[in-house]
């Protein structure tokens, strides 16, 4: 099982587990988060990054989520990347964190990667524009 670990400024990472929970009714068990403040040591805050990740390693890989690139939390994660065992996507949003509590534990940590990039890409979407498209095809009828 590939273990998943949300990094997200303040408290963003708690909200989107606990989101994933009520939504899969799972407790996710191989999911951390972890919250980086403005305050906080950034030696502190990297052993509770390492700490995260040891505590979901079941030798599967781990895959950290982070909210954006170049912020802190990513600049923090990437200094773990190691191709394979330790690996980051960066743009965190709801459908993205869902679909990793769903397949964490069906793939192995590349595909997972490649799920979630594609996940979160997919779940960016104009409503209006949707809605325009479904009102054309409807007028086509």
């Amino acid at each position: 099982m590939v273990g998943v670990i949300i990094v997200t400024h303040v408290q963003l990472a708690q909200e989107f587990l606990k989101i994933a929970q009520l939504i899969t009714g799972s407790t996710l068990d191989n999911f951390k988060t972890v919250s980086i403040n403005l305050d906080d040591n950034p030696d502190e805050a990297r052993d509770k990054l390492l700490q995260a990740v040891k505590s979901v390693d079941t030798g599967d890989g781990v895959i950290i989520i982070v909210d954006m690139f170049g912020g802190t939390p990513s600049n923090m994660s990437l200094s773990l990347l190691a191709k394979g065992k330790i690996e980051i996507v960066t743009g965190a949003n709801l459908p993205m964190i869902i679909e990793a509590a769903s397949r964490s534990s069906e793939v192995g940590i590349d595909e997972l990667v490649n799920i979630l990039t594609s996940s979160g890409q997919t779940a960016i979407r104009s409503a209006g524009e949707i809605l325009d498209t479904k009102i054309a095809e409807r007028k086509e009828r």
